[in-house]
């Protein structure tokens, strides 16, 4: 008998994860063990009660807010840390905790040590983190399934996989299993009492059931090719006769705005406006009948946004809510709304925050879209490209070290340009104030249409610009752009589609990005330059998360 706890949230990892095995000590406690997952992976292991394992954990203060951990009864091995959970594959990528018994471990392991796997324990545990490393293809649910399919006996099992960040599988057979729900964060566990202190919401997995817990998960329906909001399903008829949609909001929440509204012209066939909040307060409303307001603020508490909401509703439009915090103000005063889900942002500036809103504002238009003409295929090909976004972005942040590089060559500019095109011009917007933010350079975001009618002027060999060219139907009018600026003698770094070898001899240095359907190459372009902010204001010596003048949530005007 063991004790399983696997969490995902917002909170530091490792005290939910000890505190869950303190609780379920009585299950165990020959050994234990913990895994927590981050920028790079931390795994310890003790032998002996939970205290052990505790005062190591508290030394090392290991960061990250997915993991899982475990507290061990022996039955296959002697209590030892190798036999300890959790366990891995021959990689070292994939961690696995597990209760139960797999009756025909033998067999498999004898299978898999001629398959040339590497083995390090006497448990029969192991012998599920080589199946699963066996059958992985990149999806890790996939993988767990076909594994556990090869077994024979009793589990409950939670797995991670380095290549996976945002997520944790959870399967059971004939092993009590259980999970909890709270306010953006999801736990699971071998027994209620680790779950019971912190949420209500529990469900308990029936055997040969396997769950899941990430953002967009449960959104997306492909039978019909439509996003599924619950938030916005009371409102869904007043949806329908919407011919106006205003987008209020500030800073990186105005940029995700402007996003919002290529989107949703090009999805839909509505009267898109994006305003400033603190501006749009003070103007005249002359609101359209059947007028829809959205208000996106990462707090929920921006004073500017707020008193724009207030405003329309007065006038009689029909105000939603776009919010990160579960209970904000902005969450409590409209009628209906979407949560980005994104998890506590620790930082000033707002990164996975941005990145959030920009996909929740597509399968937002995504909705709207498919309740008027747009079709099943075009709505399937963006549900499919959304489905690959998570991977992409790691192979992003894959490039940390050579965006390090970069920066490295560039951060003590004075100056900086960023342009785009169409769905791009957010993009450099949402770059520019990053670097501005947190790496204190000065930097302008341009329409990159709008060179000739000014900034071209300020460009020289100390100007640099940021040029963001995926290969997407503006491709060539920007690589236009940028060959003026290289007339110049202006240096460029160019941000584009992997596979595309025409930028390297017109471009100083280039970034490149994994492909995607063009309304959702934003989402994957902007994670270099947030990189490329973090990285230049660390060389500056800049405190990244807290950068001077500036507060998290803007609570006044």
């Amino acid at each position: 008998m063991c004790g399983i706890v696997a969490y995902i949230g917002h909170q530091q990892a490792r005290e939910v994860l000890v505190e869950g095995l303190k609780r379920l000590e009585y299950r165990g406690y020959d050994s234990s063990g913990i895994a927590i997952l981050d920028s790079k992976a931390y795994l310890a292991k003790a032998v002996g009660k939970v205290g052990v394992l505790e005062k190591r954990v508290w030394k090392d203060q290991p960061r990250g807010v997915v993991g899982i951990a475990h507290t061990r009864w022996a039955t296959h091995g002697k209590p030892t840390e190798a036999n300890a959970h959790p366990h891995q594959d021959c990689s070292g990528k994939i961690f696995l905790v597990h209760n139960g018994i797999i009756e025909n471990y033998q067999a498999l392991k004898k299978h898999l040590t001629a398959a040339g796997h590497k083995f390090q324990s006497e448990t029969d545990t192991e012998v599920l983190a080589h199946l699963i490393e066996n059958a992985y293809r990149g999806d890790l649910g996939s993988a767990v399934q076909k594994a556990l399919l090869q077994v024979q006996g009793t589990y409950g099992i939670a797995v991670l996989h380095t290549a996976h960040l945002d997520q944790i599988i959870v399967a059971r057979r004939g092993s009590p299993t259980v999970l909890g729900a709270g306010n953006n964060e999801s736990r699971a566990a071998s027994d209620v009492s680790a779950l019971a202190q912190h949420t209500d919401r529990v469900v308990y997995l029936e055997d040969n059931e396997m769950a899941s817990e990430n953002a967009s998960r449960g959104r997306l329906n492909h039978s019909e090719g439509v996003a599924k909001l619950g938030g916005l399903e009371s409102v869904h008829d007043r949806l329908l006769q919407a011919r106006h949609l205003i987008i209020v909001s500030c800073g990186s929440s105005y940029y995700a705005g402007l996003f919002g509204r290529y989107v949703v012209e090009t999805l839909t066939d509505l009267t898109v406006e994006t305003e400033l909040a603190s501006e749009f307060r003070y103007r005249k409303l002359n609101l359209r009948q059947n007028t829809v307001v959205l208000a996106i603020s990462q707090s929920g508490e921006t004073a500017d946004t707020l008193a724009a909401l207030r405003e329309a509703k007065r006038k009689g439009a029909l105000v939603l809510g776009l919010v990160n915090v579960v209970g904000s103000t902005i969450a409590r005063e409209t009628p209906a709304g979407v949560y980005t889900h994104a998890g506590i942002e620790v930082g000033v500036a707002s990164t996975k925050s941005f990145v959030s809103q920009l996909t929740i504002l597509t399968l937002i238009a995504l909705l709207l879209g498919r309740s008027r003409d747009l079709s099943i295929e075009e709505g399937s090909l963006l549900l499919r490209g959304l489905e690959k976004i998570p991977d992409q972005i790691r192979e992003i942040l894959a490039q940390s070290d050579d965006i390090r590089k970069l920066a490295q060559k560039y951060c003590d500019a004075r100056h900086f340009l960023y342009i785009g095109r169409k769905y791009q011009y957010p993009v450099a917007l949402e770059g520019a104030l990053k670097l501005k933010e947190i790496a204190y350079i000065h930097a302008e975001g341009y329409a990159a249409g709008e060179m000739k009618h000014g900034p071209i002027a300020l460009i020289d060999p100390s100007f640099p610009t940021m040029a963001i060219v995926p290969e997407d139907g503006s491709y060539e009018k920007i690589v236009s752009n940028i060959q003026e600026i290289r007339a110049r003698e202006g240096r460029v770094i160019a941000v584009t589609s992997v596979g595309n070898k025409k930028l390297e001899n017109l471009a100083d240095d280039v970034i490149f990005v994994p492909k995607s359907h063009e309304i959702l190459t934003p989402i994957l372009t902007v994670v270099p330059l947030q990189l490329f902010a973090y990285h230049c204001a660390v060389l500056r010596g800049c405190d990244v998360d807290k950068p001077r003048n500036l507060a998290k949530s803007v609570t006044v005007e």
